[in-house]
């Protein structure tokens, strides 16, 4: 498969929103990543009262505590995930160990998920906590995404969804960049690189697809990505 180079353009409509805009100013102070287990994101809900679990790389089960993972982690995510066992108290879910997830992190070529077009409504559903963009490059079909957040005491999730445009726009489809902090109010700065795989967007006949990248919540930011492959 024929890679050409990457070409992106940033559109930002206003550029003393991205620097200067009350919600992604976060403080700057030490944060070490917890030690962590790799594991994949499985979907166990045709198992009674349970839903995602995670399965740790020695066949371990584990069963998130009051995490809903239902919408923001997709089946076959990699992850690598911090946890403290549950033992006080019962749960519905019996398929493995209960644990409260301490640290989450995204890690290999995730799964876009695939919305269809809603005219009636815009994407409110999704979580719209305040992140920053640092840079994005494509890379063997991924797209890779440098970001930085304000948090270390929650887990952190994003989500990727993707709605494919009418025939007659000159985009492709929309990407839609999602962040659920889950609350955290503290202030260490954390940067992650996220990367999405981007094969299941492309369109038979055609080397080149061309996207716009949005966040969501933030109404003025803009990434228009020429997709080759």
């Amino acid at each position: 498969m024929r890679l050409n180079s990457l070409i992106f353009k940033v559109m930002i409509l206003s550029s003393v929103f991205l620097y200067l805009h009350e919600c992604d100013r976060i403080d700057d102070s030490e944060f070490d990543e917890p030690e962590s287990t790799h594991g994949i994101i499985r979907d166990f809900r045709n198992i009674d009262s349970c839903g995602l679990v995670i399965e740790l790389d020695d066949g371990t089960i584990i069963v998130p505590y009051l995490l809903d993972t239902s919408l923001l982690l997709s089946n076959g995510q990699e992850v690598e995930v911090a946890y403290t066992e549950v033992t006080d108290t019962d749960y519905a879910c019996k398929a493995g160990l209960l644990a409260k997830i301490t640290w989450l992190k995204m890690v290999g070529c995730s799964p876009i998920i695939m919305q269809e077009m809603d005219y009636f409504s815009t994407l409110t559903n999704l979580p719209s906590d305040p992140f920053k963009i640092l840079n994005a490059n494509i890379e063997n079909n991924c797209l890779n995404i440098k970001l930085s957040y304000s948090g270390g005491c929650e887990v952190h999730e994003f989500i990727m969804t993707y709605t494919e445009l009418p025939g007659f726009s000159q985009y492709s489809g929309t990407l839609t960049l999602s962040h659920n902090a889950h609350g955290d109010m503290c202030k260490s700065l954390i940067t992650n690189t996220i990367c999405y795989d981007l094969t299941s967007l492309q369109q038979p006949g055609s080397d080149m697809i061309r996207l716009t990248l949005i966040k969501s919540g933030d109404e003025d930011y803009q990434l228009i990505i020429d997709y080759y492959y």
